[in-house]
């Protein structure tokens, strides 16, 4: 169950039957600490989304809309990033054995990484 109060949720920890009336995605990823330029612009797409929204919860968008969308804004893709460095490093990081300080030690290593 959920509270909704001037933009902000509060999760109750009770567990109903049932479907959600809506996705707390935003909400979580703010709880999560993603950064708020990223929830900000994730909030004005939900926003813009919803404005076309038939208000069954299915959207409508058109192929020309969508193709329009993509040219005018271009999306950041993780496969960009695939051979960064960075992400072979965390991809050989043994995670069931990797120490405090070792984890420490390697979130170091992926700041200098990543200001290369």
């Amino acid at each position: 169950s959920v509270s909704e109060k001037s933009g902000d949720v509060v999760f109750l920890h009770k567990i109903m039957e049932g479907s959600a009336s809506k996705s707390y995605g935003i909400h979580v990823a703010k709880i999560a600490g993603v950064p708020q330029t990223l929830l900000d612009t994730a909030q004005d797409k939900l926003s813009q989304l919803e404005k076309g929204s038939s208000g069954t919860g299915e959207l409508l968008v058109s192929e020309n809309a969508s193709a329009a969308a993509v040219q005018d804004e271009p999306q950041l893709s993780f496969i960009t990033f695939a051979n960064h460095p960075a992400v072979e490093m965390i991809r050989s990081i043994d995670i069931m054995s990797i120490t405090p300080s070792g984890a420490i030690a390697v979130i170091e290593q992926l700041k200098k990484a990543v200001e290369e």
